[in-house]
């Protein structure tokens, strides 16, 4: 391939989207997982301490939320790793979801 050949296809790919804007999107996106897992977090320890038991409903949500972004990971670089993360994410979906339907029917 030539270089210019090389430029265009980049040039393509990137559509208008320059390095500080994928930077600040991987950042942003690095900050909501953590927030969204404290969030999580803190609606447990309150329904603990105020309802006595515990609802997956909220991990459930937070886990099929990483699930969705280790999927979009693992295809865009096909890392076994990126794989294996989002598997482990949907079953525990699966599971935390599970007991939520099965608390609800009881």
């Amino acid at each position: 391939m030539e270089k210019e050949e090389i430029l265009a296809k980049s040039r393509i790919e990137q559509q208008g989207k320059d390095e500080r804007e994928l930077y600040i999107l991987r950042n942003a996106s690095n900050i909501a997982v953590y927030i969204g897992f404290v969030a999580c977090f803190i609606i447990s320890i309150l329904e603990l301490l105020f309802m006595g038991s515990l609802s997956f409903s909220n991990w459930a949500v937070y886990c099929a939320m990483m699930a969705g972004l280790f999927y979009v990971k693992y295809m865009a670089l096909h890392l076994r790793h990126e794989g294996i993360v989002f598997f482990v994410y949907s079953v525990l979906t699966l599971l935390f979801t599970a007991i939520y339907v099965y608390r609800i029917i009881l």
